[in-house]
Parts: structure tokens; sequence; C-alpha cells
């Protein structure tokens, strides 16, 4: 086996004693191996973490096993293996919100949800583009009352303050509160090691979605080459046709080709139809959807049902990454 990279970890006890592990990377064939090694007295004990043909999806199992590792107490002895670095504004995120985990006031946070319902009901949009989970728990627990402290909130920005800054703190203002703005003093309430523990538990989450996520987008591929449509994929994948879209852009990006899959979506669609589309991606650039919504279906689109629009930004999504593809070769 051709070993391309090694790295020691090392582990301290209660007893004060150090134990080490080696993670190796290895090619033979052509198959990447990916292996934990803990030596024994005896011999080795190993945790084959992946065999494959995928650089991706090796650096996917080595982050999941490397995060699940040091949440036992091993310490990597080279920097940065995550291949992440932490920044000082990371660092501050994380504090506020493992503080918030376990201090937040949950009849103020159903309020908030209830609200984010209703909202998204009268925007005809999805609840989480209005706030996320975590953004509310945050808000639930430090409960700004003024502009602001509202504004020292991490992920809520002048955006969401001029839309929703007044109902949200017509909402928190009749909660009490313990604590002040700033929000200095949350680092001095943390216990370390507690803290150090949560980062790697939401960490390891993190990379197991995101394997899960190679895993589907290698299945994807395999069914596309198949012959498969999205109402196959939703069957076959257990993901919604949203999701699905999501996972074909990223291949895309990613330098994979999903084109027979958009072939066959496509046919579905007029001839005209898509040379609207196209147009519109041309004009408005096709980073963000909405203004290519409005530019292909101008007025109409104000009497376009949710589902209609779901359908719609479906089209729009298929074009733009045919379209993408066009504009990559023209560059090239």
């Amino acid at each position: 086996m051709n070993i391309v990279f090694l790295s020691t970890f090392e582990q301290t006890n209660s007893q004060l004693e150090t134990g080490k592990a080696q993670l190796t990377i290895g090619e033979r064939e052509g198959v990447w191996h990916l292996v934990w090694i803990l030596p024994g007295e005896d011999r080795k004990e190993q945790e084959v973490w992946y065999e494959g043909l995928y650089w991706e999806e090796l650096i996917a199992s080595l982050r999941y096993g490397v995060v699940g590792k040091m949440a036992e107490g091993y310490v990597p002895m080279i920097d940065n293996v995550l291949g992440e670095e932490r920044t000082q504004t990371s660092t501050w995120m994380n504090q506020l919100l493992f503080y918030a985990e376990s201090h937040y006031d949950a009849k103020l946070y159903d309020e908030l949800r209830q609200w984010r319902r209703e909202q998204a009901t009268a925007e005809n949009k999805s609840a989480y583009l209005i706030s996320s989970n975590k953004l509310l728990r945050l808000i639930s627990c430090y409960k700004p009352a003024l502009d602001s402290e509202i504004m020292q909130i991490p992920g809520w920005g002048k955006t969401k303050q001029s839309k929703y800054g007044k109902q949200v703190l017509d909402i928190v203002k009749v909660y009490e509160r313990r604590h002040q703005f700033p929000l200095d003093w949350v680092a001095e309430q943390l216990d370390k090691e507690e803290l150090e523990r949560w980062i790697f538990k939401q960490k390891k989450q993190k990379y197991k979605v995101a394997m899960e996520w190679q895993l589907k987008g290698k299945q994807l591929l395999e069914l596309v080459y198949q012959g498969g449509t999205i109402a196959v994929l939703e069957e076959k994948l257990q993901l919604g046709r949203r999701e699905i879209l999501e996972l074909m852009e990223q291949l895309e990006q990613d330098g994979y080709h999903v084109e027979p899959l958009i072939e066959l979506e496509l046919n579905e669609i007029s001839s005209a139809e898509q040379e609207l589309i196209w147009r519109a991606i041309e004009e408005t650039g096709g980073t963000y959807l909405k203004p290519v919504f409005i530019k292909a279906f101008g007025s109409d689109s104000e009497q376009f049902s949710s589902q209609e629009a779901a359908r719609a930004y479906e089209k729009i999504r298929l074009i733009r990454m045919r379209y993408n593809r066009e504009k990559e070769k023209d560059v090239g």
C-alpha cells in the first residue's frame, strides 16, 4: 500500500497516562483506504473508516471520524487536520449558541416560531427563509429590547431588521430578562471543556450530514445514467424535489454532469418557455432565482399558486444548470 498521509493523535486519561493512535490514508490499485490504528501490546486494533474510489467521500469520512475521536479526547499532533480554521467570529458564535441551548426561554421561543409560521404563510415562502431555529433560540435567550441590541444577535442583519425588527421586538418586550447587552458576559459563564465537547458534537453531526449527502450524490449519478427521472429519484433517494434539484446543482458545481436528467425533465417544457427563461437568466445574471422568476413571468407571476410557483422555480433551476455549463464552455 502507498501511504500518502499519516497523522498521530494523543489521548491523556484520568491517570495522566498518554496513549497514541494513528490515522493513515493509503492507496492501492486506485482504491483509497482510510484507517484508524490503535497500537496494542500484542496487536494493532484497526477501524476502517473508508475504502473506495472517491476522494471527496474519503475526506467526508475523515472529518466525521476525526471529530468523533477528538470528542473522545484525542488531540491531533498536526494543526488543522480537519481542513478548517477557527476564527474569532466562529468562536464567539459558538459561545452564544452553546449558552442559548440551555438558557433560552421556551415559551418565548414557541411564540417566535408561531410568528414565523404566520409570516411565512403571509409571504408565501418557506419558514426557514424568515428565520432559522438557531436565530430564534438566540433571540429567546438574550431577549433584545432595542434595535441596537437585536442587531448584536449573530444572523440578524439589516434586511431582517428592516422587515421584521419591530414585530419581533414587540413580541420579546413583554418577557423579563436577567442579563444585559452587550453580551461579553457570556464567555465568563461557560465551562470550556463542556463547550469543546458541544462544538465537537455539532461538527460530528455536520460531517455526518456531509457524508450522507455525498452518498446521496453518488446514488443520484447512478440513477441519472440509468435514465431515472426526478420522480424516480424522489422514491429511490427519499428526498423531495427541491432537495434533488439542490443536489443536482451541487454536483454540477463539483464538475459532474447531470445533463441526461435535465434533458428528460426539459422535454416536458415547451421550447418557447425554455427560451423565455434562458433570456431571463442572461439578463439578470442568474445568481438569484427570484429576479429570474419575475423577469421571465412578469405580472403573471403574481397570480401563481404556491404549487405553480414551485414548478416555475424548478424549471428555472434546470435551465440555469444548462446555462451555467454553456457559459463555462464559452469561457474555456
